[in-house]
């Protein structure tokens, strides 16, 4: 016996026949594209925003600090933005289930 069709594959093959309204192809591939661009981004941020507030924490004044803190500050910035990023990606992913 043949496969039976399935109803997302239905969707896309006869979509005025589909309960939805089903997005065209060029609506999927700019998401996911865009996805791709954010998360790449995304990956990105906390070691860039760590490093940026560790330049405002001392001020263009690095040899006025010991090795130690100037190793520990950036360092607890980086391990402190993690989290935050965390934060903006599930805003982000939930914001984005509400709007589709």
């Amino acid at each position: 016996s043949e496969p039976k069709e399935s109803s997302y594959a239905r969707a896309f093959a006869r979509p005025r026949e589909a309960a939805y309204m089903v997005l065209p192809e060029w609506c999927h591939i700019a998401w996911s594209t865009a996805s791709i661009c954010w998360a790449c981004v995304v990956a990105k941020l906390p070691i860039v925003s760590g490093l940026l507030l560790a330049h405002l924490y001392f001020s263009d004044d690095w040899q006025a600090h010991s090795v130690a803190s100037t190793l520990l500050v950036p360092s607890a910035f980086i391990v402190a933005m993690y989290p935050a990023a965390l934060f903006l990606v599930l805003c982000m992913d939930i914001g984005s289930k509400w709007i589709l």
